[in-house]
């Protein structure tokens, strides 16, 4: 019988490699340097495949110099044009309101760029052939995209590098999530949860 809460946690445990291994191959991506010229960037996502883009905004909200907004809708923003990099991320590749703005987005010829591990998502961006990176999560045992969401915070970091959105140089990004432990993070979360226990926010 197989242990539902280990092999979250094992999943959980993994979570630099997610990152390091979407990260390494998102970055040497063949994408175009017009792709470095864009003036804004919309990321579409829904659920656990939205907020790795709102770690990013935040983790580099000095570096990144241009409009980065977060779409979770069917549409897009009316300003969605040919010098906008969509970025369509969805864990399963199975997202409506992902797929329906990758169509507009298409509409509009804006330069599409995708975060996926298959499905449906995949399929449209190769029948578009829109430059994108397809993950296999072998570090995500579950299976779940809520404990494998560092395969999307890596993809969205190696593309951002890969155009210049952010300058920094490949070994920097390698060096940090070495630093990543895991165990750490949870012994602090526990010491943080003990200490509010029972307390109230007011």
């Amino acid at each position: 019988m197989i242990d539902a809460d280990n092999i979250v946690q094992k999943s959980m445990n993994l979570f630099p490699e997610q990152i390091k291994d979407s990260f390494e191959k998102s970055f040497i991506l063949n994408i175009p340097k017009e792709y470095r010229q864009v003036k804004n960037i919309v990321a579409c996502g829904m659920g656990g495949s939205r907020f790795p883009h709102y770690i990013i905004k935040e983790l580099f909200k000095k570096e990144i110099k241009i409009p980065y907004i977060i779409n979770d809708d069917y549409n897009l923003p009316g300003f969605v044009d040919n010098n906008t990099l969509v970025i369509l991320s969805s864990y399963s590749g199975t997202t409506e309101e992902v797929l329906e703005s990758g169509k507009e987005a298409y509409q509009k010829n804006a330069k599409i760029l995708g975060i996926s591990s298959g499905g449906p998502l995949k399929t449209f961006l190769e029948s578009i052939n829109a430059h994108s990176f397809y993950f296999d999560p072998i570090y995500n045992p579950s299976g779940q995209p809520r404990v494998g969401f560092g395969y999307l915070i890596g993809g969205i970091m190696g593309i951002l590098l890969n155009i210049k959105i952010l300058d920094y140089q490949k070994d920097e990004i390698i060096s940090a999530i070495s630093g990543v432990d895991i165990r750490n993070i949870e012994k602090e979360a526990e010491q943080m949860a003990n200490k509010i226990f029972g307390k109230y926010p007011y």
